[in-house]
């Protein structure tokens, strides 16, 4: 009897135990509830958000800001994008006054559809700095940057992915720093305008047009020495870019992947072409070497991935060098070592020399320098 009565008040107290966990069971139900409700509300909100129609810059009843003007505040820059637009997309109009837009300042502003810099000779603006208007994913349009801008900062437009048509560069740019405009899909075209002034130098930086998708044509500044590593990376888009003649160095992949190039034309002043300067440009047909200088240099795989270049045009005796960078491509090798033996095995040829009939009947050598009296074989 008293084990019979000790496994009922054992079932008894397992019951209430159920009965008393059963309302906390419950509550946590209904805690899941109210979250998932919280949460479908939130989804809902941003649903309604990416709903909204962008408006473009020339829609009617836009609104306008103006910088610094409509942006000054306790802070020392100022008040921030967030407190002003209150999620209205607008245009930004840069004050004549107006001498450098700061770091970040409308960083991920995705209300920005428009910027108007001033024009003519008044403006003041000297530099927009390192992330200005970065991730701007609705900035649409701006005109020309204005006459007297000395420097744009890292990352100054990255990803701005729907800024479209030309941009253009005044002549007193001097610093164009590291992806300045990359991932900047929908530009068209980039001018830098020419500069009467011979002794200024451009210093442009990495990775600065890197996979502008849609970029067509490019005009190079004058005086340019130096096409940096990346600069045109992935532009697969881009068919016009003539290389001035004051260029020396083409730096790594600085043009890896612009899948629309059909021809490579390097000029005289090109003596260093660094390692897959052009791979991956899978529609390049032909490349010309201008340079006569036994002082050229090229990168590993230059020409890596580029199953259309059917003609190589350059002096003999840089075929050692191009093989050399090309080593890794055995299918490249066959190709131009074919279609090239007659010159690459020529000694006279590659190494500038010529022959004479001796008064003896024997044939003796007599150097001259190459560059005099070789012609561009290819």
């Amino acid at each position: 009897m008293e084990a019979a009565d000790r496994a009922n008040a054992n079932e008894a107290r397992e019951a209430d135990a159920v009965r008393v966990a059963e309302p906390e069971q419950h509550q946590d139900d209904e805690t899941d509830s109210n979250a998932e409700d919280d949460e479908n509300e939130e989804e809902e909100e941003e649903e309604e958000e990416e709903e909204e129609p962008i408006p473009t810059p020339d829609d009617e009843g836009i609104i306008e800001y103006t910088y610094p003007r409509d942006f000054v505040g306790r802070r020392r820059l100022g008040r921030r994008w967030q407190d002003v637009v209150q999620r209205r997309y607008f245009r930004l109009i840069i004050d004549p006054a107006c001498i450098d837009i700061p770091y970040a300042k409308f960083q991920n502003c995705k209300y920005l559809i428009e910027i108007v810099y001033p024009e003519g000779k008044d403006s003041k603006l000297l530099r927009i700095g390192e992330d200005a208007f970065a991730d701007c994913h609705n900035l649409q349009r701006m005109n020309p940057f204005p006459d007297g801008l000395i420097e744009l900062g890292v990352c100054t437009f990255v990803g701005c992915s729907n800024l479209q048509g030309r941009i253009t560069i005044p002549q007193s740019i001097r610093f164009v720093c590291e992806s300045c405009f990359a991932l900047c899909k929908s530009i068209a075209s980039v001018v830098f305008e020419s500069s009467t002034a011979t002794t200024i130098v451009v210093e442009l930086e990495d990775d600065i047009f890197w996979h502008c998708e849609e970029l067509r044509s490019v005009r190079l500044p004058q005086n340019l020495t130096v096409i940096p590593s990346y600069c045109f990376h992935g532009c697969r888009s881009l068919i016009n870019v003539p290389i001035p003649g004051t260029v020396q160095t083409i730096k790594l992949r600085a043009f890896a992947h612009c899948l629309a190039l059909r021809a490579v034309d390097l000029p005289e002043s090109v003596i260093a072409i660094e390692g897959r300067a052009y791979r991956g440009c899978s529609n390049v047909v032909s490349v010309t070497i201008r340079s006569s200088t036994n002082a050229v240099q090229l990168g590993r795989n230059v020409f890596g991935d580029c199953p259309s270049l059917s003609t190589i045009k350059l002096y003999p005796w840089h075929f050692p060098k191009f093989f050399e960078a090309m080593n890794e491509d055995a299918s490249f090798i066959y190709k131009f070592f074919h279609q090239y033996h007659h010159q690459i095995l020529d000694e006279e040829a590659e190494l500038g020399m010529v022959t004479r009939q001796h008064r003896n009947g024997r044939r003796r050598r007599m150097q001259r320098p190459p560059q005099k009296k070789q012609r561009l074989q290819g």
